[in-house]
């Protein structure tokens, strides 16, 4: 693909190209220090090579290179600097970066004749490829996401591996047009190399890392989940490439010098290895040698290869398959499967919503691998197969085997890959590396696909996540793959992209689910803080019956609307008005037995219903009865006699309608919120219109009633009677989710827990009224209610939980975090097979050479 045919121009908006700018900064403050680091290094190690020089001329040549580098220091680097500079104002511009160099590979560039090169420049270019391969190994991840940035910056359009200003490419390649200058032997050349990758590019993780922190701050896919192809690096191998750079470096950089370059996979690159001499062993080889050993002590055992000679010195010779026999006869099996293969389309599972596989075709498809290889060793006999290749036929088939019988898996998936079989035992006959190098893509492409399995398909609703796109995948690999692997590089690719939309999709859906329950969370804090508010005014009165339900249904929704619409409302004189309503009216309780309150209450009455009855036009006249109670009871106080008996007659069946009328006032204007995903700054329903709110907010006070007589009300002292002398049960109820019961001592050990535990954690629910557990992501914590939120793959609420609740549920293991697997799937699957040989055969301690 031609990256200079086209150039896009792109015009940045000022934020992102600040960031950009800040991005292009952290490079060059990075770069400037590392280099100095390694120009500081530079001459110790050129001596060195010069003492150890076995020829005058070489130990000249050292010699004389050390002066150069020394005095081309300051030019070198500052060359160095210009060139990622510029390759950040290019790709500002929508130019391509390769564009600045003239030796770049064939893909990034669009030159499409062949042409001859040097010796040199071969070398030059697998030294390069060699720290670019290393560099975007160890940050895969980092790079991944910067390339998903960095094309959002570019308008949608991908981003390829060159154009990544300061990727490792660029940075390489820079590096070595900067040194062309100083025209040095080649020998000089791969020892600044090897130089540049220890002191430089080794450490670049922690600029990419900075690097898309600065773009996630400037709103660049701020909450971008890396779902690329992982590449797993183990304790080991990674320890094992830190002792190699660690070590030697006279030693490692004349390997690289005398031997030219080391020895590179064939698969696209080491896996925690490192090239040149003393190339470590990685974790996927030491398990697959492992794996063989086990295979021939079994081997040895069995019949079937007694006649073997390469198992059996005194067995009759046999000529040998070699590969191309092998992979022509797994071709033959493969086109007979591509003959039968359906679709789940084709057996009416596209326009079945309740279509599954069951267990009997389940175990059909299980059967699958062993057909295969029986089907092969009648066409090539078994003796006549080199055990190496056995090897393979046998580990792919129990590769299959563990697939097929993992329970985190739906049945439907395990039917689609169990056809993937022989094409993937092609490509390990192929190219023995797909079983143990972790970058080899065809082993990607596995991985992703049972990842997607797990987390993007449920049978019950097979077309909302990545079935169908796996189908298509699939049915490309049994149709179109031959013997060319790079075809799993651009199934991978547009896979990636489907699995991309579906991220985006449920972090979108995720998002809202936040929003809404932020608005929701707003509200609920918002009803606690006027029911504390009122709870606190009433003390240890025993109110009325129409009083109390006032005060906690109507009154306290309006102060909830208030809140809401003003989270500084109790600093306004609306609030102040509105809790005067609230002291008139319990002062209004000593007028039962007090003539002079009863006389002022008479005064008031019609100012102070006024007030309430404008007050209350801002929440609904589903509260009218309500209120009308309360004016009753208000007139009933200003007689000489109050009859008690009025108010008991409904009493029974008032309070049984308390807690339920108030839930269902909060629950009207939350519905609305629920359905339309409310925002957090507009929690309330659309029933309630802002001009409302604020004409309640503002409402003078009436005319007739005097602030100094609403003042002498609130103020007055006298208002205890039998009243204040009694605890009123309900209202301590009311107050009970006030005052939150404190955790225990092992409580708080879990909450302390639940505090550190990042969102995006995957969490277990037990018991959730249905047989399965559900699987649910944590999304959101209300530091104001303690309530945690969770949402599942797709980004959809599933359960918001009480800080209180999930920690009992988690201290009872109902509930428990899903720790994630150590290493991806085909990894946890070759140690798995591992294990069972060893238990079937007794551990291997040595590890088989493969050669």
């Amino acid at each position: 693909m031609s990256s200079t045919a086209s150039e896009t121009p792109v015009i940045l908006d000022e934020g992102h190209r600040s960031a950009l700018h800040e991005c292009r900064d952290i490079a060059l403050v990075f770069f400037t220090a590392q280099l100095d680091d390694m120009f500081n290094n530079v001459n110790d190690a050129l001596w060195d090579f010069a003492d150890k020089a076995e020829t005058n001329e070489f130990q000249r040549r050292f010699i004389d290179a050390a002066t150069v580098v020394t005095g081309s220091r300051s030019d070198l680097e500052y060359i160095y600097r210009e060139l990622i500079s510029k390759g950040f104002t290019d790709f500002a511009a929508g130019r391509h970066i390769a564009d600045m160099f003239d030796n770049v590979p064939r893909e990034y560039s669009d030159k499409n004749e062949m042409e001859l090169v040097s010796r040199n420049a071969v070398e030059e270019y697998v030294a390069i490829q060699n720290i670019v391969d290393k560099s975007k190994s160890s940050c895969f991840q980092q790079l991944y996401a910067l390339g998903q940035r960095l094309s959002l910056i570019r308008g949608g359009a991908k981003v390829n591996d060159f154009d990544i200003p300061a990727g490792p490419l660029h940075s390489v390649y820079s590096f070595s047009k900067a040194i062309e200058s100083m025209e040095l032997a080649m020998d000089i050349n791969l020892v600044l190399f090897f130089l540049f990758e220890k002191y430089v590019m080794k450490e670049m993780g922690t600029v990419y890392e900075k690097y898309n922190e600065c773009l996630a701050e400037a709103g660049i896919f701020p909450n971008l989940k890396i779902v690329a192809p992982k590449v797993p690096h183990s304790e080991q191998s990674a320890q094992e490439e830190a002792s190699e750079f660690e070590g030697d470096d006279e030693s490692d950089a004349e390997a690289g010098v005398q031997g030219g370059t080391g020895e590179r996979s064939s698969g696209g690159g080491s896996a925690g290895g490192t090239s040149g001499s003393g190339q470590g062993v990685t974790l996927g080889e030491e398990i697959f040698g492992s794996i063989c050993n086990l295979l021939a002590m079994r081997r040895q055992q069995d019949p079937l290869f007694e006649l073997h000679p390469e198992l059996n010195p005194n067995a009759p010779p046999v000529v040998m398959a070699s590969k191309p026999t092998l992979v022509a006869a797994i071709g033959d099996i493969q086109a007979t499967h591509s003959r039968e293969y359906k679709s789940v389309s084709s057996l009416g599972g596209h326009d079945d919503p309740d279509f599954k596989v069951d267990t009997a075709i389940l175990e059909q498809y299980k059967q699958n691998p062993f057909e295969d290889q029986n089907q092969l060793f009648s066409g090539v006999e078994r003796r006549r197969i080199p055990t190496a290749d056995l090897d393979t036929i046998e580990l792919v088939g129990m590769l299959f085997e563990y697939v097929l019988n993992d329970t985190g898996l739906p049945n439907i998936v395990k039917a689609l890959i169990s056809h993937l079989h022989t094409p993937f035992l092609k490509v390990a006959v192929l190219d023995q590396d797909f079983l143990v190098d972790d970058q080899h893509v065809a082993r990607q492409l596995l991985d992703m696909m049972l990842d997607a399995g797990r987390n993007w398909v449920d049978e019950n609703h097979l077309q909302q996540g990545a079935y169908y796109p796996m189908e298509r995948q699939v049915e490309r690999i049994i149709h179109e793959f031959r013997e060319d692997i790079s075809l799993f590089s651009e199934i991978m690719q547009d896979f990636q992209n489907d699995i991309d939309m579906l991220e985006q999709k449920a972090m979108a859906a995720e998002e809202r689910a936040r929003e809404a329950e932020r608005g929701r969370d707003r509200l609920e804090a918002a009803r606690r803080q006027a029911k504390s508010v009122i709870v606190a005014r009433i003390g240890k009165r025993k109110l009325p019956v129409a009083m109390k339900r006032f005060l906690f249904q109507i009154w306290m929704y309006r102060m909830t609307l208030m809140l809401v619409r003003n989270p500084n409302a109790e600093q306004t004189d609306a609030w102040e008005r509105t809790i005067m309503i609230i002291d008139t009216l319990l002062w209004s309780l000593g007028a039962q037995k007090d003539p002079a309150k009863r006389k002022k209450l008479r005064e008031i009455f019609p100012a102070l219903k006024r007030r309430i009855e404008k007050g209350l036009a801002s929440v609904s006249d589903y509260y009218e009865p309500e209120a009308q109670a309360l004016f009753d009871l208000l007139l009933s106080y200003q007689k000489e006699k109050v009859q008690p008996k009025v108010e008991e007659k409904q009493q029974v069946v008032v309070e049984q309608k308390v807690e339920a009328d108030q839930q269902a006032a909060v629950a009207e204007e939350v519905e609305g919120s629920q359905e339309q995903e409310i925002v957090a700054d507009q929690p309330v329903a659309e029933s309630l219109e802002q001009s409302q709110v604020e004409s309640v907010a503002d409402q003078p006070v009436a005319d007739s009633l005097e602030q100094s007589q609403v003042e002498s009300v609130a103020d007055s002292s006298d208002v205890s009677l039998e009243h204040d002398l009694e605890a009123e049960e309900d209202i301590e109820d009311m107050a009970s989710d006030i005052d939150e019961e404190p955790l225990t001592p092992q409580e708080e050990v879990m909450a302390l827990r639940l505090r550190n535990t990042e969102f995006g954690t995957w969490f277990q629910f037990d018991g959730e009224d249905t047989d399965k557990p559900l699987k649910a992501k944590l999304s959101w914590f209300s530091p104001l209610t303690k309530r945690y939120m969770f949402v599942d793959r797709n980004g959809v609420q599933v359960a918001v939980k009480p800080l209180k609740t999930l920690v009992r549920e988690m201290s009872e293991d109902i509930s428990r975090i899903i720790e994630p697997p150590g290493m991806s799937f085909f990894n946890l699957a070759m140690q798995s097979i591992k294990e069972m040989l060893e238990r079937a055969t007794g551990p291997v301690k040595t590890m088989a050479s493969r050669q």
